[in-house]
């Protein structure tokens, strides 16, 4: 029987005894390796004000000023968190003028952030 205690505070239920299934893991340790950095990547969606600037702009290019205006947020706070998005690639960014216009990089983000919203059951 499978059980999901999905905020459950309480311990993980863990083997009584060791019994390493060989043929498991090397059927899947190929499978891990070079994915050393993706955690780092997809900790954009651990914090909440990058996951909402995140679903902004997976709805409109926005320039620094509206992303502020929407978190009520300073600018310092959300030129951090947008330079942390483009760090890892998340978002891009164009100017003009003045203003600094910032958007997704692809669809791929767009698709991952759907994805979030379904698994947390949050709206769309």
């Amino acid at each position: 029987m499978w059980r999901v205690a999905m905020g459950s505070k309480r311990s993980v239920p863990s083997c009584d005894v060791e019994c390493v299934h060989a043929d498991v893991v090397h059927r899947l340790a190929p499978l891990l390796d070079g994915l050393d950095g993706v955690g780092e990547t997809m900790s954009i969606f651990a914090d909440d004000t990058r996951f909402k600037i995140l679903v902004a702009l997976s709805r409109s290019e926005l320039c620094v000023c509206d992303v502020g205006a929407l978190l009520q947020a300073s600018s310092s706070s959300v030129s951090y968190h947008l330079r942390n998005l483009f760090r890892v690639g998340a978002v891009k960014y164009r100017r003009e003028g003045k203003l600094v216009y910032y958007r997704l990089t692809d669809d791929a983000i767009a698709t991952l952030i759907g994805a979030v919203l379904r698994y947390t059951g949050r709206p769309q």
